[in-house]
C-alpha cells in the first residue's frame, strides 16, 4: 500500500510539473505547443473533447504521457463545471496533421464520494 501511495504521488507531482498555466484562456492549462484542445461538447453527464498533437509521439509510452497531462489539464479547467457531479469524459486523439484518429480514452469524474476526481476507464490506442 505504501508503494502505491508513493507511486501515485511520483506519477502526479510529474503530470503536475509538465502542466503550464494558459496565458491566453486557450485549452485549460495543457499546454499550447502540444495539444490543442477542440469540439468541446458536455452534455447529459458525458464530456467529449478532440486532442489535436501539435507534436509528434515516437513511442506509445510518450502518446500516453502527452495525452494524459492533457486529459488532467482539461479536467482542472472544468472541474468547477463538473461540480460533485458524475460524469464520463472522451477524448478522442488525433495525431500531429492527420484527421484519422488515434484512438478514443476515457475518464470517470467523480465516480463516488469516496473517489472524487479523474479515475481512467480506458482507451482503444493501437
Amino acid at each position: 500500500m505504501k508503494k502505491l501511495i508513493i507511486t501515485f504521488v511520483l506519477v502526479l507531482s510529474l503530470v503536475l510539473v509538465a502542466c503550464t498555466p494558459d496565458d491566453n484562456g486557450g485549452n485549460g492549462g495543457s499546454s499550447d505547443n502540444v495539444v490543442q484542445v477542440e469540439n468541446v461538447v458536455m452534455k447529459d453527464k458525458v464530456f467529449e473533447a478532440d486532442f489535436k498533437l501539435k507534436v509528434d509521439h515516437q513511442t506509445s509510452e510518450g502518446l500516453y504521457e502527452i495525452v494524459t497531462t492533457a486529459a488532467y489539464s482539461t479536467y482542472n479547467h472544468y472541474k468547477d463545471d463538473f461540480k460533485t457531479d458524475t460524469f464520463t469524459l472522451y477524448f478522442t486523439v488525433y495525431a500531429l496533421d492527420n484527421e484519422v484518429p488515434l484512438g478514443v480514452i476515457s475518464y470517470k469524474v467523480n465516480s463516488s464520494p469516496t473517489s472524487p476526481g479523474l479515475i481512467y476507464i480506458g482507451d482503444n490506442f493501437k
